[in-house]
């Protein structure tokens, strides 16, 4: 069977870089960027800097600590595409959809929803919407600040 081709060689192919580049651009040998690339080896932390540095991009790094870093795993680092950049058009549409939902519950259903501490049949619906559309918001939001943080919104 073979093997999935890994994320380094994708995030390579997709910059349309040979292996010496990207070993004469990083500093890390073309024989280990081609273990890397047939998942024989791991990168090591620095190596992962330097491969998201020679490809402009902070979404390697990313990914890293949520797919291959012990630690990041254990503490649940926010899961990431690392071969997806994302885009601030459609993260602005989820903001505004979210923002659309919110209004259909206004702020004294909220309260109505919250006094009593628990959350009986006839608020189930509304407290969902809410639930819902907050945590898309806050998706959108952590999506916002890594489009800043890749410099993709900053022109």
């Amino acid at each position: 069977m073979a093997k999935e081709t890994s994320v380094y060689k994708k995030i390579r192919e997709q910059n349309d870089k040979s292996q010496e580049t990207v070993a004469s651009g990083t500093g890390i040998s073309r024989d280990k960027i081609g273990a890397f690339e047939r998942n024989e080896k791991t990168p090591e932390p620095d190596e992962i800097v330097a491969l998201s540095e020679f490809y402009d991009s902070k979404r390697l790094c990313r990914w890293y600590c949520h797919e291959e870093c012990p630690v990041g795993r254990e503490i649940g680092y926010p899961a990431v595409n690392a071969l997806e950049e994302e885009r601030l058009d459609s993260t602005m549409l989820v903001i505004i959809n979210s923002l659309n939902k919110l209004k259909n519950i206004n702020i004294e259903r909220m309260i109505e929803i919250s006094v009593d501490s628990r959350i009986d049949e006839s608020e189930k619906a509304d407290f969902n919407t809410l639930k819902e559309s907050l945590a898309a918001l806050s998706d959108a939001y952590n999506a916002l600040l890594r489009i800043e943080e890749d410099g993709k919104a900053i022109s």
